[in-house]
């Protein structure tokens, strides 16, 4: 995704899901960036699928998009490639 820092797992126990936590260590994250720093990215597709309690795999992109919108990224569809094996893959920045 070039230059800069990429995010590269969020992940919560299937029993503590649901509590806020995610996006509690995703926003304590970005917190700890400064204004000169690189910038800070994610991109989530099926390869981030949970294997120990999976979700369906549009309810999962709908809760990546959600988790980064609400920390401050900019969400957008991932690079045409990528969309090609994976449809709802996303990209996210935080500028």
């Amino acid at each position: 995704t070039g230059p800069g820092r990429e995010v590269l797992a969020v992940g919560v126990a299937p029993e503590h899901r649901g509590h806020g936590l995610a996006s509690g260590m995703l926003r304590t994250h970005v917190e700890f960036f400064r204004p000169d720093d690189e910038p800070l990215s994610a991109t989530v597709s099926v390869a981030e699928r949970d294997w120990v309690d999976p979700l369906e795999p549009s309810l999962r992109a709908s809760v990546a998009r959600r988790l980064f919108e609400a920390a401050g990224f900019s969400v957008r569809p991932a690079a045409a490639g990528l969309r090609a094996i994976d449809p709802l893959a996303v990209e996210a920045s935080l500028d």
